[in-house]
C-alpha cells in the first residue's frame, strides 16, 4: 500500500504502530484495537492504519465496526486491491454478498493476479448459490497461485456440495495447510495410513473438526476391523459413552489420554478418501450406534408411558462455528408444532436451560439438565416419535441410530447434505427440509408444520 505519510510519521506514531502489529500477532487484539486507534487520532489520513484496525476489530467479529475502517482507508486509497478485498471479506460476513463480490471484482480488476481475492469471491457466490460462478473463481484463484490452499480447499467442499466425491476429497486434503485450520495433523514417529493392506495392523483413528463429523465417519470403523485391523478410536469426553458401542473399536482412547502402541494412524475425515468412497459407495447402514440399554430403561421410565405423538427438538449448534449464524434458528419459531393436537415437544437443546419453556411453549417438556453427554441424549431420542433438529451434532446421532429425523438446512447448506434432495445416502431415516431462499426459516417451518401434522 502507498504510504503517503512516511516521510512525516513520528516517532510515536511508529511506536503505536509497531505496538499494535506486536499485539496483533500475539493474539491480544483489545490491545491492539488500542493502537491503532491512538494511531489514528495523531494521523488520520493514513489508510494503513484504518485498514489495520479493520482487520483486528474484524478478528474480534465486530465486522461493522471493521466496514467502518475499510470504507476510511478506501476514501483515502480508492485504487488498492487489498482494501477492496478486506472489504469485500467484512461484507460477506456480514451476509451482504452481492456487494462483497462487487467488491472482490473490483480487487481483482486492480489486481488480475489476486489469488486470496478470486478465492473470496468464490466464497461469496457460493453462499449466493451461484455454483457455477464459483468454481471459475476458485479455478482463478489456483491460476493464479497453485499452492493457494485455501482455494483448494474450498472448490474440494464445492465438489463434495454437488455430489463430485472423486474429486472433491482430493481438493479437500489441502485444508492440512489452510491457515488456523481447527484441528492441525498430526505428526508421530510412525508413517501414517496411506490406504495399504490393515491386516493385522494397529490403526490409530483420531478426530477433527466437529462432534458431528466424529459421529458421521465412525461408520468407517467397522469396515477398517472387517479388512482384518485392530482399531484404537480416539473420542472427546461427550462422546465417549456413546461411541463405546461402535462395532469394531479395540480400544476407546479418551482425548488427552495416552494410546496404546500402533503401526499407522490416519485422522477420520480422511477415511472417505482413503475408501475411494462415491455417493453409490457411501456406507450407509441404517444403524451402527447404539444407545446403553440401562440408560434406555431409564427415560423409558422417566418419562413414563407414551401419549400422544414425542417430538424431540433442537434449534441451535455450537456458537462458535462459523456457519452457526446461518444454521440455528430461533426457538419460537417452534412454537406452532406445540399447538398441534395430540403432538407433545421434549427440547433436547443441550446448555439452554428452560429456554424451550420461555420461548416455545409452558408444555414443551425441557430435557436440558439431564442430558449431560450424547449418551444421555441418544437414550432419551429413543423415547421420541421424531427427532426434528437443525445442522448439528443430534441429527447425526439421531441419523447413527436409525431413528427418525428431520433436519433443517440453510440455503447454501454444509456439503455432506448435497443439493437438491430431500433425502441423505449419509442416513436413511433422515428427510431434509431446505430453505428456498437465504434466511427463511418461516417457510422451512411452516412445510416442517404441514408434514407432522400429516405423520400424525
Amino acid at each position: 500500500m502507498v504510504n503517503r505519510l512516511a516521510d512525516r510519521l513520528s516517532p510515536t506514531i511508529e511506536s503505536r504502530i509497531s505496538a499494535g502489529l506486536k499485539y496483533q500477532k500475539q493474539g491480544q487484539l483489545e490491545e491492539a484495537v488500542l493502537c491503532y486507534r491512538g494511531a489514528i487520532e495523531l494521523a488520520p489520513d493514513f489508510a494503513l492504519l484504518h485498514s489495520n484496525l479493520g482487520n483486528v476489530l474484524q478478528e474480534l467479529q465486530r465486522f461493522d465496526q471493521a466496514q467502518e475502517c475499510y470504507i476510511a482507508a478506501l476514501e483515502l486509497e480508492p485504487h488498492q486491491p487489498i482494501l477492496h478485498n478486506n472489504l469485500g471479506t467484512v461484507l460477506h460476513n456480514l451476509g451482504r454478498y452481492d456487494i462483497a463480490i462487487e467488491n472482490f471484482a473490483t480487487a481483482t480488476s486492480l489486481k488480475v493476479d489476486y489469488s486470496e481475492a478470486w478465492s473470496n469471491m468464490g466464497n461469496a457466490q457460493k453462499d449466493s448459490g451461484l455454483y457455477n460462478e464459483a468454481e471459475a473463481s476458485y479455478q482463478k484463484a489456483i491460476a493464479c497461485n497453485s499452492n493457494n490452499a485455501e482455494a483448494h480447499h474450498n472448490l474440494g467442499l464445492l465438489y463434495l456440495l454437488r455430489g463430485d466425491f472423486q474429486v472433491g476429497w482430493t481438493e479437500y486434503s489441502w485444508r492440512w495447510q489452510t491457515a488456523n485450520y481447527p484441528t492441525p495433523l498430526r505428526s508421530y514417529n510412525i508413517s501414517r495410513w496411506n490406504g495399504e493392506s490393515l491386516e493385522g495392523r494397529h490403526i490409530l483413528i483420531y478426530p477433527e473438526q466437529g462432534l458431528g463429523d466424529l459421529v458421521q465417519f465412525a461408520r468407517y470403523v467397522p469396515i477398517l476391523h472387517k479388512a482384518g485391523a485392530r482399531v484404537s478410536l480416539e473420542v472427546p469426553t461427550a462422546l465417549h459413552r456413546l461411541m463405546q458401542g461402535l462395532q469394531g473399536v479395540e480400544n476407546l482412547v479418551m482425548h488427552g489420554d495416552s494410546p496404546p502402541v500402533f503401526d499407522t494412524h490416519c485422522p477420520l475425515m480422511e477415511l472417505p478418501r482413503l475408501s475411494k468412497t462415491v455417493q453409490e459407495t457411501i456406507p450407509s447402514e441404517a444403524c451402527y450406534l447404539q444407545a446403553d440399554p440401562d440408560l434406555i430403561d431409564y427415560w423409558t421410565n422417566r418419562l413414563g408411558s407414551h401419549d400422544g405423538f414425542r417430538v424431540g427438538i433442537v434449534w441451535a449448534g455450537n456458537p462458535n462455528h462459523k456457519k452457526d449464524r446461518e444454521r440455528s434458528i430461533n426457538a419460537r419459531l417452534f412454537q406452532p408444532l406445540a399447538t398441534l393436537p395430540g403432538v407433545h415437544l421434549f427440547s433436547l437443546q443441550q446448555e439452554r436451560d428452560n429456554e424451550a419453556i420461555s420461548l416455545i411453549s409452558p408444555n414443551t417438556e425441557d430435557l436440558a439438565p439431564l442430558l449431560f453427554d450424547f449418551a444421555e441424549t441418544a437414550a432419551a431420542m429413543r423415547s421420541m416419535d421424531l427427532i426434528i433438529t437443525v445442522d448439528t451434532a443430534v441429527a447425526h446421532v439421531a441419523g447413527a441410530m436409525g431413528l427418525p429425523v428431520w433436519t433443517l438446512l440453510p440455503f447454501v447448506p454444509d456439503w455432506r447434505w448435497l443439493l437438491n434432495r430431500n433425502d441423505s445416502p449419509w442416513y436413511p431415516s433422515m428427510r431434509l427440509f431446505r430453505q428456498e431462499t437465504p434466511g427463511d426459516w418461516e417457510s422451512v417451518m411452516n412445510r416442517v408444520m404441514q408434514a407432522l401434522h400429516k405423520l400424525v
